[in-house]
């Protein structure tokens, strides 16, 4: 049964949504990086809890001579919200829903805050005062976040309303508007691209990419503390997606026949640039073919031609960037299956391009497999009556890739695998902040079972809470399954102990990927990184083991004349980096909560269906949280990707399962 409720207004209720208003800018003014109010409480001569909680508001106030219009401003707006929330209808249902989302949505605030100023939470939680002054400063975003979710949710719900009987929306979309809404997409998406492509001609380039380089001409290769290559018995490292090695060594080959690399490499670029735009058009043809909110894919279509972390990222050589097309591919055709009910699995030409897309993800980066095993599963017990189709486009290639890819392909091409301690960052993290806190509670044995897989006597000194490769470089190669079971077994014993450590060892390293308020992320790559440039910076490893004529035969850097000229650009880079609303797709805590946000609407609406199909994106935020790196915006940018396609779907309405789409494939 659903209840709606509707507060009328008295004068009273309204008195109230004031000084709610007034409590939570207040809330919100909150300085959290000052702790200390020794100079304040000079002047009283008691000092208690209550001294020490007016000295922790008085310095928690910003700039004093401004403060007072802020706060007034910021309390009349979360006054004018909480009226338009009081003024719809809500279901019960909605109302409670809401409450776990703001919840843990005000405590990442919080720990965001914490841990970008002091690093550990322990200065805010050692007095009653620091206590009560965090709880006022969660409290606050929570009601702000309870709000601003209620506001869009009648928002959406008016929209979709108003837009229900329309005619656009009753008129069934033919085959000429869709390859009319996909020739549009494009082509806006394009022109507003090509910019882009001339300014940063011939592109971008990730740094490890000059590691790849050396991999594909049979040099030995070091990373992250370790030989991963001895260019000789193993010749190339899955550190780095094998294919898109062979790709860029091709690419590199070419510019070398040519006598122009720079020119080789526009080619890749700007094809790369081509696909990205033709699969962003095609995730837009395919949700306006299924009904989506229209007015809101026009919207999208607009944030992939402007906002630049999407021409940016397609035309940079990456890793990244190359499991971004089979990410999208991937997303597309699983909403095809969920959208129709599994009936376009009947066909043939589906199921080729299911196959894959499966594998692509699966060569094209580590975690791509597990993503596609999580949505084989979950596919599987939805539309199991289509068990045989599902074999072949989504078993089979897992099954292509554990025994021909990384079997037979491996062996033959002389492949290395991943070192184990890539999928150990969350366990190594946790073992380095504990050594340097609580260095002399840890046991003799503990200590040689942990020293038998890192270094334990450099732990201390290499934790880093932002980022796990200095530990992750103390990893010992001859490293057992034993020492394995040992390390696990001392970290279960020390985490009993002292739990609270580990846990501000994960939210250290993590509060970048869910905290809206952190603007320094590095998000875009403006040059291209050089072979020269990699091997200085890696001297002490290589030394002068690399002929010189290779080096100055792979010479494609950009020349200063033009790394002027983009000087000019970068202006528009941060611009759209630091303005709100336009960060939101920029800035990864913000599209964090606006993925976590359109999950709520979906899940109010009950559409079970669409939260499904957007799972990879929660799988890859799930291993943004698990990954050595805190707020790396390309570990994120699968998300970026495809965000504005799930904000379109929580602004649409629950659509009808077609299940005769077959043909228009």
């Amino acid at each position: 049964m659903t209840i709606d409720i509707k507060v009328s207004f008295k004068k009273r209720f309204i008195v109230l949504l004031a000084l709610i208003s007034i409590y939570t800018a207040f809330g919100l003014s909150f300085n959290m990086a000052e702790t200390s109010g020794s100079e304040i409480l000079k002047r009283f001569d008691k000092v208690d809890v209550w001294t020490r909680l007016y000295a922790a508001f008085m310095i928690s106030l910003r700039h004093p001579r401004t403060s007072t219009m802020i706060f007034g401003l910021l309390a009349i707006l979360i006054f004018i919200m909480l009226l338009y929330v009081c003024s719809n209808k809500h279901k019960f249902r909605d109302l409670i829903i809401y409450i776990p989302a703001a919840v843990v949505f005000s405590v990442c605030q919080w720990i965001g805050t914490v841990f970008r100023f002091k690093g550990n939470w322990d200065p805010y939680l050692s007095t009653t005062s620091l206590c009560m002054k965090s709880l006022i400063y969660i409290s606050a975003w929570f009601v702000l976040e309870y709000a601003v979710l209620l506001s869009m949710n009648a928002a959406l719900n008016h929209k979709m309303d108003s837009e229900a009987d329309s005619p656009a929306r009753q008129k069934k979309s033919s085959r000429k508007t869709m390859i009319l809404v996909f020739a549009l997409s494009f082509l806006a998406i394009i022109i507003c691209w090509t910019p882009y492509y001339i300014l940063f001609w011939p592109g971008t380039m990730h740094g490890d990419v000059p590691n790849q380089i050396l991999q594909y001409y049979h040099y030995p290769v070091h990373f992250q503390g370790r030989w991963v290559t001895d260019g000789v018995n193993v010749v190339y490292s899955n550190d780095h997606p094998f294919i898109h090695t062979l790709i860029v060594g091709k690419t590199l080959d070419l510019g070398r026949e040519m006598g122009d690399i720079q020119k080789a490499l526009s080619y890749l670029c700007g094809g790369q640039s081509i696909l990205y735009a033709l699969g962003f058009s095609t995730l837009i043809t395919t949700l306006w073919h299924f009904g989506m909110n229209r007015s809101f894919l026009k919207a999208a279509v607009a944030v992939y031609a402007l906002l630049p972390i999407f021409p940016m990222y397609a035309i940079m050589i990456s890793g990244d960037t190359f499991l971004g097309l089979f990410f999208m591919a991937f997303i597309i055709l699983i909403i095809w299956i969920y959208q129709t009910g599994g009936e376009i699995l009947r066909s043939k030409i589906f199921l080729i391009l299911l196959f894959l897309s499966v594998l692509g993800l699966a060569i094209a980066k580590n975690q791509g497999v597990y993503i596609a095993l999580v949505m084989i599963i979950l596919t599987f017990i939805l539309f199991r009556k289509y068990w045989k189709q599902l074999m072949f486009g989504m078993v089979l290639p897992v099954l292509v890739f554990y025994i021909g890819y990384q079997g037979i392909l491996f062996h033959y091409c002389r492949v290395g695998n991943v070192g184990k301690q890539e999928a150990m960052s969350f366990f190594f993290q946790q073992t380095g902040r504990y050594v340097r806190d609580f260095g002399e509670d840890v046991t003799e044995e503990e200590k040689m079972a942990i020293d038998a897989v890192l270094d334990y006597d450099k732990l201390a000194e290499k934790y880093d809470p932002d980022i796990c490769d200095p530990i992750k470089k103390t990893f010992r190669e001859n490293v057992t399954s034993r020492d394995m079971t040992n390390y696990f077994s001392a970290w279960f014993s020390m985490g009993c102990r002292h739990p609270a450590v580990y846990m501000q060892a994960f939210f250290a390293g993590t509060w970048m990927y869910y905290y809206p308020g952190y603007s320094n992320a590095i998000i875009y790559y403006r040059g291209l990184s050089t072979l020269q440039y990699y091997l200085k910076q890696s001297e002490c490893w290589y030394g002068n083991s690399i002929p010189d004529s290779f080096v100055n035969s792979l010479n494609y850097g950009q020349s200063e004349e033009h790394k002027e000229t983009l000087r000019l650009y970068y202006f528009y880079l941060l611009f759209t980096k630091y303005i709100p609303v336009v960060n939101w797709l920029i800035l990864p805590g913000c599209a964090t909560w606006l993925m976590l946000s359109c999950f709520m609407v979906l899940w109010t609406k009950k559409n079970y269906r669409a939260i499904f199909m957007y799972l990879p994106l929660f799988l890859v935020l799930g291993i943004c949280l698990l990954s050595p790196k805190n707020g790396n915006v390309r570990y994120l940018f699968p998300v970026y990707m495809i965000l504005p396609g799930m904000v379109s779907t929580a602004a649409s309405r629950v659509p009808e399962v077609k299940k005769n789409d077959t043909e228009t494939v």
